[in-house]
């Protein structure tokens, strides 16, 4: 009889830890992760799975010439929307989000022609500045790149304030697709310089087109509240992000590009493409997956903290997911790297990329935590205390890669000594973030009483 009683417990006991596991799975936010991480998984694993045939096809300095002109996008992307795509997110009420939108295509386009004007007058300038054997007239796709990758955060950021969070995976398969496709196509076709860039560029164009399609339906019939009074006065409203999180974010991209520029100037091209190949296999993926996570940390926290709820508990909750996460990706990642130079080919020598993968994981690990809930400076309108940190740690970035070169001439020093400033400061963010959520779930707690 008591073990009969005993067996109905564990089996009550079962029942209610399967019911507990399916509703988290009807949690909105678990839900919405599930949907952009699955596209972000699709996506990458595509990638990852052609990886060794591109690795084939481009030499490690081609390879170089891509990662530097990526780097260009990454930091120049910021400038381009001032980052204003951000309050897309931030109001209740949809009119004033579609003016928001507005507002952000126009300053895109305004940006990336103004971008465009000084690489025509500057060019001789732009190009002996970065070698004049490296990008030359790829300089002139650099304003259409910014340009869609702007229209790309943009239209993004509506599909995370509508929850369309099919319409941001399928995006980024599609793209990868496309990348793909070309880089191969052209590769066996022999026409290499046609190859890396103007693939990414391809993939750029597929991906937006794609997105805007696909919020189409949603934005038409908000096409009549449009209004430049109304823009003018969300503008004002907004301004702090411009003004913050252009500048923050401008110099997050700096520090974190910084490596490539100055491994350019200091080791040559052959380097930058061995790191970036590293940062490829480890450091994309990741930063995918983390990005997938932050859109729908940022709609979920906005939504909280509008609510006066505990953002302290919902922050400490997403980081202890995280690290789960992470856990499942920079563990094995940790123990592949060791043998990637037999995974990525023998056609050119990619043995320092393995090196350069198992230094820059402990880093990577950290910022996957706290890129997803960096937007929580945003949500508390604290980005002023932020702006000094991220001052600093460029600063550490760029002495640490001259360090290595001026004192040890050895780019494994130069990215070590990188990899060391960016963990002590990912580990000040992560106590930081946590001390602002709790401070403004206090002041909530208090305002309650």
């Amino acid at each position: 009889m008591y073990v009969l009683e005993k067996n109905l417990i564990l089996s009550k006991n079962f029942k209610f830890q399967i019911i507990k596991k399916l509703k988290i799975l009807k949690n909105d936010f678990v839900k919405n992760f599930l949907t952009l991480f699955t596209g972000s998984v699709i996506a990458q694993a595509l990638m990852l799975a052609i990886t060794p045939v591109i690795t084939r096809l481009y030499s490690e300095e081609m390879f170089g010439l891509y990662i530097i002109f990526a780097s260009i996008i990454v930091v120049l992307q910021i400038i381009t929307t001032l980052r204003f795509e951000l309050a897309i997110v931030l109001p209740k009420d949809d009119t004033d989000a579609i003016n928001i939108l507005a507002i952000t295509i126009i300053i895109n386009l305004i940006i990336s022609s103004l971008l465009f004007a000084i690489i025509l007058l500057f060019f001789d300038f732009i190009n002996n500045l970065l070698g004049s054997d490296n990008l030359g007239y790829y300089l002139y796709l650099v304003p259409i790149s910014t340009s869609l990758t702007g229209f790309y955060h943009t239209f993004r950021y509506w599909s995370n304030r509508k929850k369309e969070y099919k319409n941001i995976s399928t995006s980024l398969i599609a793209k990868n697709v496309a990348v793909g496709s070309w880089n191969i196509g052209f590769g066996f076709a022999n026409m290499k310089a046609i190859g890396l860039i103007p693939g990414q560029i391809a993939g750029l164009f597929v991906s937006t087109g794609l997105l805007i399609i696909l919020s189409f339906k949603e934005i038409l019939p908000l096409l009549k509240y449009l209004s430049l009074k109304k823009m003018i006065f969300l503008l004002k409203k907004y301004k702090d992000i411009i003004r913050f999180n252009t500048l923050i974010n401008l110099l997050v991209n700096i520090s974190n590009e910084a490596p490539i520029f100055l491994l350019l100037g200091f080791f040559g091209k052959s380097t930058v493409g061995l790191y970036g190949m590293a940062n490829k296999l480890i450091g994309t993926p990741s930063d995918m997956i983390s990005r997938s996570v932050g859109q729908v940390f940022f709609q979920k926290a906005s939504e909280v903290y509008n609510n006066k709820q505990d953002i302290y508990s919902f922050l400490k909750k997403t980081y202890l997911n995280l690290l789960k996460i992470a856990a499942v990706i920079f563990v094995p990642a940790f123990l592949i790297s060791p043998f990637l130079k037999y995974i990525l080919g023998t056609t050119y020598d990619w043995t320092a990329t393995g090196y350069f993968a198992m230094m820059i994981i402990p880093l990577l690990f950290l910022k996957f935590l706290n890129n997803p809930v960096s937007s929580i400076f945003t949500i508390l309108n604290e980005q002023k205390k932020l702006t000094v940190y991220y001052i600093i740690i460029l600063f550490l970035r760029v002495a640490s890669i001259y360090v290595g070169y001026y004192f040890f001439n050895s780019a494994y020093v130069a990215i070590g000594l990188f990899v060391f400033s960016g963990i002590i400061f990912n580990i000040i963010l992560i106590i930081l973030f946590l001390q602002m959520a709790k401070k403004h779930s206090n002041g909530f707690k208090n305002t309650n009483k």
